[in-house]
């Protein structure tokens, strides 16, 4: 578990590869100023398979937009989905 610092340390530096963290079978929830995002994803370093599973987003409506406010996901190597071409 990883808090922002390093998850922002992890996914905000440059890298050679292209990270590319393919969403498919978005489920949106709304409850007035409450939103949660379930999506499956498959994730690829540059053209080759990393792993899979499924994030989470729970979001806040503020004055000034909807904001992120936790971050979730489960990571496999096997038994993973494929995004639809």
């Amino acid at each position: 578990m990883a808090d922002i610092g390093q998850f922002l340390a992890a996914v905000g530096r440059p890298r050679t590869e292209v990270w590319d963290e393919r969403i498919w079978d978005t489920e949106v929830r709304v409850d007035g100023g409450l939103a949660s995002v379930w999506t499956k994803y498959a994730f690829y370093r540059g053209e080759q398979f990393s792993h899979c599973g499924v994030d989470i987003f729970e979001l806040v409506r503020r004055p000034d937009g909807w904001k992120i406010v936790h971050i979730a996901d489960t990571r496999r190597t096997t038994n993973c989905w494929t995004p639809p071409e």
